[in-house]
């Protein structure tokens, strides 16, 4: 049967969500999310959060109704679990740093002005003038305060991250962790990520983690020097050590599942269309990547019971939302005549997001997203009908899922 509705799940006045979340089903059926909301007075951005909230949620009805809850692990950072329950985490290495730690740096800096109690630092911030000394030791640097009307950085101030990732794992469930630096990584990426701790663990343990970063291709000081490149972190021994290996340059995420044939499939983020590759060796070696017919960022790539692949993607395209599109075929064709839309309630923005997919118990499936309405109109807006539409950004963003049955997105009807 096709059927679909809509849920908001938080929609919370002055505060904006952010477009990258996660959300993973316990055994119980329990469906945890989280998702980072920042304040909508403040810098709201990939580099910093003024005002950072983290959100993190449990259903036990399907999505129909959530309750705050707690869990043991690093915001924004579902733990991967290995056969005996132990949970292992990436993190860039600046995360672990305290808030004590994160102000005596800025202080030392002398930009201690952009401290709050409540902010986030995604990427290091330093001082405006620091920007050429940045680029001169390789790193990838960020120098625009402003893009689409919203502020990325404060005043005076540049972001970039130095190279650096660290490996935890628990045996407790998040109670305790033991730390090791990951070794070895090549000296030229820069902006290295993990995103958001997506991955998979293989039948014998081995972990494979998604990896973007920026790669420095030239030396001429300017940003122009770096190109994208996306791949996996490989570690066959239970996140001792790891192997960084590039699946490709020019995307800029990537999102990995174990088919039911045990080949691994790797949806890849591009701007043209959603690329995919596939690995038949556990993620030692990756083929050249080709073109879906899909196109939408940020993309979750999800095995449905049926042994059909999901992928849910935000559309930042008129008419703006979140669509669905399912394989039939283990990832190699893509059912794009029946793509379906989940939501198309919104203008076109970076700030349609999240998406993230579950499927339950009952085999319906749930998909996380964020999605912008309209706020208050501002001086100088024109919301009248039948009048030139005029809004200033930013909009207003609220967390928001839809369920659905796989025959929703896999028949003409719906």
């Amino acid at each position: 049967m096709a059927w679909k509705y809509d849920i908001t799940i938080s929609d919370r006045e002055g505060w904006k969500y952010f477009t990258m979340g996660t959300a993973n089903l316990e055994p119980n059926g329990e469906v945890i999310i989280q998702f980072l909301a920042g304040r909508e007075d403040g810098i709201i951005d990939d580099f910093y959060v003024e005002h950072a909230s983290w959100l993190t949620l449990s259903s036990r009805d399907g999505g129909l109704t959530w309750n705050d809850t707690q869990r043991n692990w690093f915001p924004g950072h579902f733990p991967l679990k290995l056969k005996d329950g132990t949970w292992i985490e990436i993190l860039e290495k600046h995360f672990l740093r305290s808030h004590k730690e994160h102000r005596a740096r800025l202080q030392q800096l002398g930009i201690d002005h952009v401290w709050r109690d409540d902010a986030l630092f995604i990427y290091d911030l330093y001082p405006a003038r620091m920007a050429d000394e940045l680029r001169r030791k390789g790193l990838a640097v960020w120098d625009i305060e402003h893009v689409g009307g919203s502020r990325c950085v404060p005043s005076g101030t540049v972001a970039a991250i130095e190279p650096g990732l660290i490996a935890r794992s628990s045996s407790d469930e998040g109670k305790t962790w033991q730390v090791r630096p990951i070794e070895g990584l090549p000296p030229r990426l820069s902006r290295l990520f993990n995103h958001m701790n997506r991955g998979v663990v293989l039948n014998d343990d081995t972990i494979l983690i998604s990896f973007n970063a920026k790669e420095q291709i030239s030396f001429s000081n300017s940003d122009s020097d770096h190109q994208f490149v996306v791949g996996v972190l490989r570690s066959a021994d239970r996140g001792i050590t790891w192997k960084l290996i590039p699946i490709a340059r020019g995307p800029t995420e990537a999102e990995f599942v174990v088919l039911p044939s045990h080949r691994i499939l790797a949806l890849l983020r591009h701007h043209q269309c959603i690329l995919k590759s596939f690995s038949d060796d556990g993620g030692l070696t990756w083929s050249q990547p080709e073109e879906t017919p899909m196109w939408g960022f940020p993309l979750h790539a999800l095995v449905l019971h049926s042994g059909n692949i999901l992928c849910t993607y935000a559309y930042r395209r008129h008419p703006a939302g979140v669509r669905v599109c399912l394989s039939l075929d283990e990832g190699r064709t893509w059912n794009i005549q029946n793509e379906k839309i989940l939501r198309c309630d919104s203008l076109p923005t970076h700030w349609i997001g999240g998406p993230v997919s579950v499927q339950l118990s009952d085999d319906s499936i749930l998909s996380i997203y964020t999605v912008p309405r309209i706020g208050r109109p501002k001086p100088g807006d024109c919301v009248e009908a039948d009048q030139t539409l005029l809004l200033h950004p930013p909009h207003h963003t609220y967390l928001a899922a839809s369920r659905f049955t796989e025959d929703y997105v896999n028949t003409s009807q719906a």
